[in-house]
């Protein structure tokens, strides 16, 4: 069972044990990215994403960090790796994006990624999710997301 097909109501401490142990660590997951996408709509609200980070404005763009989880696909990956293309996509991916930060990890048992990157608008992120779905097909999330920084001058301005 996946943790997002559990009730809200239902606490962590009141699952089964048949649930297993996967199980109650994506539902504590799920609650923990629950409040951060909820973190990130009071911000947002706030207009913590509507000022231009220092040293980053382009001719009246405002740039929004943003994170892109994105999830291989396994079977399109093990044909990359075994024809030797994973590696030259991730290079073109990477130096396309230019993320801030990229980590590589699994995620529901599969190949992942999450990057930081800087969304220049809104109509930037089907550019970004593109090559993942097309040469990958991969599933891609995207989530405006903040530094230290950011959340303080965010915060800043609530009052």
């Amino acid at each position: 069972m996946r943790a997002l097909d559990i009730e809200s109501s239902v606490r962590l401490k009141d699952l089964p044990t048949a649930f297993g142990a996967r199980a109650r660590a994506e539902y504590g997951l799920a609650r923990c990215r629950r409040l951060v996408v909820i973190i990130i709509a009071i911000v947002v609200a706030f207009g913590a994403f509507g000022a231009v980070r220092q040293g980053d404005a382009q001719e009246g763009a405002l740039p929004m960090r943003t994170m892109l989880v994105v999830e291989l696909d396994t079977e399109a990956g093990n044909k990359q790796i075994a024809d030797h293309s994973m590696a030259k996509t991730m290079e073109e991916v990477l130096g396309t994006l230019k993320p801030e930060a990229a980590y590589f990890h699994a995620l529901h048992g599969h190949r992942a990624m999450t990057l930081v990157v800087d969304a220049p608008d809104e109509a930037s992120l089907a550019t970004m999710a593109e090559p993942f779905w097309l040469q990958m097909n991969a599933s891609v999330e995207a989530f405006p997301c903040m530094n230290a920084d950011d959340l303080r001058t965010g915060l800043g301005r609530l009052g």
